[in-house]
């Protein structure tokens, strides 16, 4: 069953928090460094401890340019959360932003990272980051979620780890790439293709994918021939074998007006769920009148959130 969600909502105002936001960062084995933000609960002086079991975190993935700048769900969601006992990690991925400097821990040098030379072999090592850092704190209860893209990396790293000791999943607004590549025209695939061929893979193309991202030719190419990535769909032919791996619980999540579910977004969210192994226990939430990234309804979004996650742990 979907459950719509709806509530009134103005943009999230940071000077209002009464949860502890504090910055972090996390080597990845390759040695490149990312940036996390911890909003704690256990350092709330408003948080009551007897709410929910103790010592439980959702660690949420950032998408492509999906930063704290421009998505500000992730304030209302590490709010809300850790006014009800629950730690929020905001996991900035490798293409939270177009460029960011960053630092590798290995060779000590400088680097360059971001939406424009994103490798998605490397998704695994930028997830286990995260995991291992929650491994190490002593969480009682780790919950994996990803926003937009990082939906769909959670859901390729799920299919493969099915060892993995998360308690459950959260796909936020998973996408559908092939919606998202219609903006790719026939010269475009053609002027990557010659790039990748005369070993211009680490340039710049000469054009910006899907019309707003600038990126390296092997980026772009993966966008645009990755398969394990390209998961989550609308048609019933489609290649579902990614979530047919997938044994661990969990929910989706989706903005009712979200552009990637070609009009109908509670049968995206029932269509890609009904190939899970599990799906029968899924939560399905739809945050009506939203887009995307949840636009002026960032606390519907944390709402609902934290009324799933409380029936997970109080089961």
């Amino acid at each position: 069953m979907v459950r719509e969600r709806s509530m009134k909502h103005r943009e999230f105002d940071t000077s209002s928090l009464t949860v502890p936001m504090t910055p972090f960062s996390v080597a990845t084995r390759r040695g490149v460094l990312l940036k996390g933000v911890l909003f704690s609960a256990q350092n709330n002086s408003h948080y009551d401890a007897d709410v929910v079991a103790p010592r439980t975190v959702v660690i949420c993935l950032t998408g492509i340019h999906g930063n704290l700048e421009t998505n500000p769900m992730y304030y209302h969601i590490g709010e809300t959360l850790g006014a009800h006992g629950f730690d929020f990690v905001y996991a900035q991925m490798c293409d939270a932003y177009n460029r960011l400097e960053t630092e590798n821990v290995l060779t000590g040098e400088t680097e360059w990272i971001g939406s424009f030379n994103e490798d998605f072999y490397d998704v695994d090592d930028d997830i286990e980051a995260y995991l291992n850092l929650a491994r190490e704190s002593d969480y009682k209860h780790v919950i994996l979620a990803g926003h937009s893209i990082a939906a769909n990396k959670v859901l390729w790293y799920l299919s493969r780890h099915p060892e993995c000791t998360i308690d459950r999943f959260i796909a936020l607004s998973p996408v559908n790439i092939t919606i998202m590549m219609r903006n790719v025209t026939d010269e475009h695939r053609q002027i990557v293709d010659e790039y990748m061929s005369s070993g211009r893979d680490e340039e710049m193309l000469p054009f910006e994918m899907m019309g707003w991202a600038p990126m390296i030719a092997r980026t772009g190419q993966q966008w645009l021939s990755f398969t394990p990535l390209d998961n989550c769909h609308i048609e019933a032919d489609a290649d579902y074998s990614v979530l047919e791996r997938v044994e661990h619980r969990g929910a989706f999540f989706i903005g009712g007006l979200d552009s990637f579910a070609d009009g109908n977004a509670e049968h995206f969210i029932q269509n890609n769920n009904a190939h899970l192994v599990h799906g029968e226990d899924s939560e399905l939430v739809v945050i009506p009148r939203t887009g995307h990234t949840y636009q002026h309804k960032g606390a519907a979004l944390a709402q609902a959130m934290l009324e799933v996650l409380e029936k997970w742990i109080n089961k």
